[in-house]
């Protein structure tokens, strides 16, 4: 389970948009739209292991918001921020709002999701459940930061 949610956080696509800033190269901003293309067909909504873990989910949108930054402003921005990513990430802010992972101890989880959540309502302002995701986001935020830290800075996870 472990590589196919590795490689569906899409971690790699910031790493390729930053390497396009740096280097011009149009290869690496190509690659970023094929490689959300490539799994957004073999991975919709609410299917597979891809979506099981809240987690997962937010990471992923994190992953996707940040590319979408690193190429604005460059030729490559339209190829990639396409109408059907912002669905995509809508599509990932509902599903996190609906399944974030909370817990009696809570951890890297539930702070993911929060996190995720955060960027998603921040990344899409107009969309009708932004402002839900941001408030959920900085209240659970400023709840899990006091209470997941222990008072020499270290949380239970260590």
């Amino acid at each position: 389970m472990k590589v196919p949610w590795e490689l569906a956080r899409l971690q790699a696509l910031p790493v390729m948009a930053l390497a396009f800033v740096i280097t011009g190269d149009e290869r690496y901003a190509r690659a970023c739209s094929a490689r959300f293309s490539s799994w957004d067909r073999a991975c919709p909504v609410g299917f597979g292991i891809n979506w099981t873990v809240g987690m997962e989910v937010a990471l992923r949108a994190i992953s996707l918001i940040l590319t979408a930054e690193f190429l604005a402003g460059s030729t490559f921005a339209r190829e990639f921020v396409t109408d059907r990513l912002v669905e995509s990430l809508g599509e990932h802010g509902r599903f996190l709002y609906r399944n974030i992972e909370y817990s009696d101890i809570n951890g890297n989880h539930y702070v993911s999701c929060l996190i995720g959540l955060l960027y998603l309502g921040l990344a899409l302002p107009r969309h009708a459940e932004a402002a839900a995701w941001r408030e959920t986001a900085v209240t659970g935020l400023r709840r899990e930061i006091i209470a997941e830290s222990y008072p020499d800075g270290v949380c239970h996870e260590g």
